[in-house]
């Protein structure tokens, strides 16, 4: 029937047309190496990608791309994290959106997803299909050059006009202050390596509190998120350890924009707020993080291990703003309490293709 709507999973033959329906929407140039990459290749198994059609004609999409979630224990729940959630312009209006996400959701129960998660500005259509919302990302900055800080983000805001770039200039000039401010202070000297780590094993796990839960970030996941990702080779991992016990742990990622972005963040349970700050201080000054116009952040505060980032962080002169995406949420598995604050999170749940 001519106009009717309809949805299938993709396969392999889709993806140079799902491609070129996510290309001429975003403006973009995404591969067939980069699609196959973020979601064929997660450890936790290929994605499931729901098309919607009209005529023929992809007009909508969404996927879930697997990956494992753990406790302090290392037991493992399957979850789908949510992206590509994206719908023609022409074809708006249509229920699409819902049609869509019910379509994947029941995909995602029969493959036994514990539950599905993602980051969503769209509140509304999220909670009606069931989604929780329970907290949001804020962003936090600490700019090294005002002026080109200042481009940077004139060039993402959505606002294009004299009144929203004297208020970026502003808060770029603060911040480079408070930079400043920063490096002057004397901090203790600690012994930095950088080596890779895996934040997940036998031995080790960097989620501390018997109620939480957070990405398996073991070597597969590493390898995959980090070392084979097609978009960036700019990452770098940096570390402190004592007596041979890892006490503090940073990755990050310097954009073609020369932004550099924290991705993850890790401090030994015990370890103070002072050895805390040094560790960050240092990192900043000796890496070549030194060199960037600014460094980005996602802050959380739902739970004690993000909130405790948020403190350092803060202690470091780091400027927290309140322009967070939301993060949404939906448990599939009924027979299990999920408590979404509860998860540990980092820009490691981000797909690494900016």
């Amino acid at each position: 029937m001519a106009g009717e709507i309809t949805f299938r999973l993709a396969n392999d033959l889709d993806i140079d047309g799902i491609n070129a329906f996510y290309n001429s929407v975003y403006k973009k140039k995404r591969s067939r190496s980069q699609f196959i990459w973020e979601y064929n290749s997660a450890p936790a198994g290929k994605s499931l990608y729901m098309l919607a059609f009209a005529n023929g004609e992809i007009v909508g999409t969404v996927v879930a791309i697997p990956f494992f979630v753990i406790n302090t224990k290392n037991q493992e729940l399957l979850t789908a994290k949510l992206e590509d959630v994206l719908v023609s312009p022409n074809h708006r209006g249509k229920n699409i959106f819902e049609n869509m996400y019910k379509a994947l959701l029941l995909e995602c129960q029969n493959k036994n997803f514990d539950f599905v998660w993602g980051f969503a500005y769209l509140d509304k259509l999220y909670t009606k299909i069931g989604f929780e919302i329970p907290y949001k990302t804020s962003m936090a900055l600490l700019t090294l050059s005002p002026f080109k800080a200042a481009n940077y983000f004139n060039s993402i805001s959505a606002k294009k006009n004299i009144s929203s770039s004297l208020k970026i200039m502003g808060l770029s000039f603060y911040s480079y202050i408070n930079y400043k401010l920063l490096v002057i202070k004397k901090r203790p000297t600690l012994q930095l390596d950088y080596e890779n780590i895996n934040y997940n094993n036998q031995n080790f796990n960097y989620i501390y509190t018997d109620n939480l839960f957070g990405l398996k970030l073991n070597q597969e996941f590493i390898d995959y998120r980090i070392n084979i990702n097609p978009y960036s080779k700019n990452y770098q991992t940096i570390n402190y350890h004592k007596e041979g016990v890892l006490q503090a742990s940073i990755i990050y990622n310097i954009t073609k924009q020369n932004v550099g972005f924290i991705i993850h963040l890790y401090f030994a349970p015990n370890l103070n707020n002072a050895v805390k700050t040094s560790f960050i201080l240092q990192v900043i000054k000796q890496s070549d993080l030194k060199n960037t116009n600014l460094i980005r952040f996602w802050g959380f505060t739902h739970n004690q291990q993000n909130a405790q980032e948020v403190l350092v962080l803060k202690k470091c002169n780091f400027i927290f703003l309140n322009r967070g995406i939301r993060f949404v949420g939906l448990r599939l598995n009924k027979s299990i309490e999920i408590n979404f604050s509860n998860f540990v999170l980092s820009r490691m749940a981000s797909q690494g293709t900016d």
